[in-house]
Order: C-alpha cells, then structure tokens, then sequence
C-alpha cells in the first residue's frame, strides 16, 4: 500500500471515533493545533486497535543507521572552554521525545531515527522524555491513566476534551488481562509505543560512569508523581549522577558538575514535589519558543509556556505532521547552518541563551555540530 492509501486507511478508521466539532474543522482546514493533537492521537488509536498492518507498511523501509560516534569522554562535553562556563550559557543539543525510535518496531510514529544509546553516542546531551504508568496487556502496554489523578487533566488539556474523550472509547477497545503498573515512556498513550523506564535510565548510568567529563540534562513531561521519579531514579542508579547543589543565585559550571560528580540536571514540566533536585521547568525556570510549526517558514522565536525571559531556553526545532513524524523534513531543517541561523534569531529576539536545541531525528543532519558552533567551538575533526 502507497503512502496516500495509508494515510486514506487512516482516516476511514478514524473517522467514526473523531468528535463532529473537529470533523467539521478537519473538512474546512480549520484544525487549531490542540485540536490537530487531538485527531492526531484519537487516529493513532484507531490504528493501534485494528490498523497496524496498515501502520507498518505505510512507514517506508528506513536505510541503516550510520551513528557518528563523537562521545569523546574528555573533560566537560568533550570541550575544556566550557569548564568554566555555566550550565545556563551552554548550548546542549537536544532529542525531542528521546525515548521514541524507529530502531523499536513496537513504537508507531517516532520521532527519532536511532535509540537513546545511539543518541548518547552521536553527542546528544539534553533528552525530553515521557514518563507514564501502564500495564502490560499481552504484548501492548495500557496507560494507567487511574494511578496519576492529573495525568488525565493534562492529556486532556494538550488533546482537548473531546478528542479525551474520543480516544478513551477507542482505548477501551484493547483487551486482555491486566498485569501490575509499572513505570513507561510513552508519548499520549502507551498503547502506540512503551518502553521500560529503569533499564532506559540504566543506560544514562552506565554512559555516565564510562564518561566522567560528561553533563547531561533530562526534561520530564511528566504525568507520574515526584515519588515515582525518585524511585526510578534510585532504581536505576541515576540518582548518584543528579545535581544536587544549589542553582541560585548562580548556575554551576560545567567543570564544577564535573567535579562534583552530578552531572544530571533534571527538569519537570508539572510537578516536582519537594524534591530539591528536582526543578519545576515552567514555574520560571525555563523559556521556549513554540513547538507546532508546519513548515520551516514557520519558525518562530516568539514566547510560548514558562516566562517569556527564563535561566534557561529551549527551543523547539521540529516540523509537525500528521499523522507521523518525517525524517525528510529533519533532512532539511536539522542542518547545522539552519540550527545556528534560528538559534541565533531567538538569541537576538530573547536575549537569551539557546540552550536545548530539541530536534525530530537527531542521527540526521547535525545539531551537534550546531551545538559546537553556538558554543564557540571548532568543528569536530573528520576521521581518517
């Protein structure tokens, strides 16, 4: 089946489950982008229930992966210039819904090319990730939308209430019987893609423990509580990496992380208890630009969640469409020279640091690179 019968499979499943309000909007190219979210994910679902043969072969065959190893293990990223700069003035390139990859054949729709091992590898240092419960329902994973009381709000609140509500009939469609709950990454629903969270923060363990010059930094959309993002931590033997000292009234540097020996920063977008490590991303810690752009004419600098100045700014570098990421667009706009000019646009608008280029598809392109430029560094040497 060609792309077009696909995407025409797609919408004939999904049709039926779409509320009427976005039906009517749909048909008059009048999709706000939450209600864009929403039929995004109420789609998926139709295809998670009775389409993934249709998902499978809509996605075309992906080349190998060829992974640029530029993990050097020297000192402060791999750069001894940035040992005394702080965390807030250093540009981290950044994997936008990290734990979601087209090497996992179990994941539909991912937004990255190569797994978090691979990204680690490549130079990616900054990972937004989602962390949710679930149980294991024969081989897919049920969003346990019950044991996070929010966790249903906020869905509800990116995907409209409709589209909520539309999607939850459609997940009731999944049967089998329910294992416990356990902790997942997953993007709007663990029924299109799961993957354990303990043995994926394991994998940031053992980076960190072959590479003491390292810094990293996690931003958790998070719809589990603070105790579960402790547990997970403590579990996986990340905790011993977090940075736990004080960001205020100034960032530590990188080389004083190093030092330290917590080189994890973590950041949660809606609730981080009391936690003293863990630091709440919109209550004025971070800026970002906007997320929803179409084309790469439609990138912005303007403010959208967090304060419209923050410590810290991510900008999100990524062209949205329905209903799968493209890797071709990454092709485009995932070029250094297209990172640096936009990073340095919103540098001039903000007057701020870009420090998280978040990108789809980071094995393509070179944020890295980008990175390094951003950071007044020299390009990385080509191997023989």
């Amino acid at each position: 089946m060609d792309l077009a019968g696909g995407l025409a499979g797609w919408r004939r499943l999904a049709q039926p489950h779409l509320p009427a309000a976005l039906r009517r909007a749909r048909e008059n190219g009048q999709l706000w982008p939450t209600a864009l979210a929403g039929v995004r994910i109420v789609g998926l679902l139709a295809l998670g229930v009775g389409a993934v043969a249709v998902v499978l072969r809509i996605r075309p065959p992906e080349p190998p992966v060829e992974v640029v190893v530029a993990a050097s293990g020297g000192p402060c990223n791999g750069a001894v210039e940035l040992c005394a700069r702080r965390l807030n003035k250093v540009v981290f390139p950044g994997a936008h819904n990290a734990m979601g990859s087209a090497m996992n054949p179990a994941w539909l729709f991912p937004n990255q090319d190569i797994d978090i091992q691979s990204l680690l590898d490549r130079g990616v240092r900054a990972f937004l990730l989602d962390p949710y419960r679930g149980n294991v329902m024969g081989d897919k994973v049920r969003t346990d939308f019950d044991a996070t009381p929010y966790a249903k709000l906020k869905t509800a609140n990116v995907i409209g209430n409709e589209a909520w509500a539309a999607g939850m009939r459609i997940r009731e469609q999944f049967t089998g019987e329910l294992g416990p709950s356990g902790l997942y990454f997953c993007h709007g629903y663990c029924e299109l893609g799961a993957i354990p969270v303990v043995p994926t923060l394991r994998i940031f363990t053992d980076f960190l423990a072959t590479h003491p010059g390292e810094v990293l930094i996690i931003d958790f959309e998070d719809y589990v509580v603070p105790a579960d993002i402790d547990s997970m931590f403590v579990a996986s033997g990340l905790i011993d990496y977090v940075y736990k000292g004080p960001i205020e009234p100034a960032w530590p540097t990188l080389g004083e992380m190093v030092e330290s020996g917590g080189r994890v920063l973590v950041l949660g977008e809606y609730d981080v208890g009391t936690l003293p490590w863990y630091h709440l991303a919109w209550g004025g810690l971070m800026a970002e630009t906007p997320y929803t752009f179409h084309t790469p004419e439609e990138f912005s600098c303007k403010a959208n969640r967090g304060t419209p100045r923050g410590d810290l700014f991510l900008i999100n570098h990524w062209i949205e469409t329905t209903p799968t990421p493209k890797p071709s667009n990454a092709q485009i706009v995932n070029q250094a020279d297209v990172i640096v000019k936009r990073a340095r646009q919103c540098r001039r608008e903000r007057g701020m640091t870009p420090n998280i280029l978040a990108v789809d598809f980071a094995g393509i392109g070179d944020v890295v690179g980008a990175a390094r430029e951003l950071n007044g560094l020299p390009p990385v040497a080509a191997a023989p």
